[in-house]
């Protein structure tokens, strides 16, 4: 998502807040008999819109590059429905995101059930590392990038070294796969525990579990932005409405 979706929603702000200036002004001169009042009130309208203005742009400004993509995978011996939220990576394409938050739940014959809104998942730095660069765990255990293809098909969306996850707990998973390598659709899983090598996910009879995943809904900021524009003609209108019951008494 580029800056620019962000600016459009400033504008929208920027002018109610001219308009609710301008109109101010024209009630200080004819509306009421006191052209002071009228210019400070014309002025704190003003601010506050500004103000609901400048809260809009901190309010959408950590989520502006940043889209949720749902992971859901089933297998006889891995499962998960997890919630990815990845930025597109700096220099490359777009789809080629950074996995820098993970929501959801897992389960592995390890660990069993894992909830993690109970037991939250770090995603483990990865710098800059990028296919066919990548990034060793603190222990040596694992190698990982964090990238998602978002615009790749199957287990494409993965590579070879994948998703790493940690714990409080010191338990770390990799959830990777074998796109970029023998293509032959598997999603793999490892942790440090007892499964410390690469093991595919599978279905009944040994074939590759199958994944579903959704990319996010590009309207959700301009839900946001939408309903904070509304917020400011509301407060604009009550001003206004205020004012002109200042003005007849």
């Amino acid at each position: 998502m580029l800056w620019e979706d962000k600016i459009v929603p400033l504008l929208v702000f920027e002018e109610i807040a001219f308009r609710a200036q301008t109109s101010g002004k024209a009630r200080s001169t004819g509306g009421t008999s006191d052209p002071q009042k009228g210019r400070a009130e014309g002025a704190m309208k003003k601010m506050w819109l500004q103000a609901l203005a400048m809260a809009a742009a901190v309010a959408i400004a950590p989520f502006a590059n940043a889209e949720s993509f749902t992971f859901a995978i089933d297998g006889t011996n891995f499962q998960s429905d997890f919630t990815f939220t990845a930025i597109q990576i700096a220099g490359q394409p777009a789809g080629v995101d950074r996995i820098k938050a993970v929501t959801g739940w897992f389960s592995d014959p390890d660990s069993g059930i894992v909830n993690l809104s109970v037991n939250p998942a770090t995603v483990v730095p990865a710098g800059d590392a990028i296919a066919p660069n990548y990034a060793t765990s603190p222990d040596g255990q694992f190698l990982y990038d964090n990238v998602l293809y978002t615009k790749a098909a199957g287990n494409g969306i993965l590579d070879w070294d994948g998703l790493l996850l940690s714990f409080n707990n010191g338990y770390e998973l990799n959830v990777f796969s074998d796109a970029y390598t023998t293509d032959q659709g598997y999603f793999y899983w490892a942790d440090n525990g007892a499964t410390h090598f690469n093991n595919p996910i599978t279905i009944g009879g040994g074939s590759p579990a199958s994944d579903g995943f959704d990319a996010p809904e590009p309207s959700s900021l301009v839900m946001l932005a939408s309903g904070l524009a509304l917020l400011a003609f509301g407060l604009f209108g009550v001003a206004r409405r205020h004012n002109r019951q200042g003005a007849a008494s």
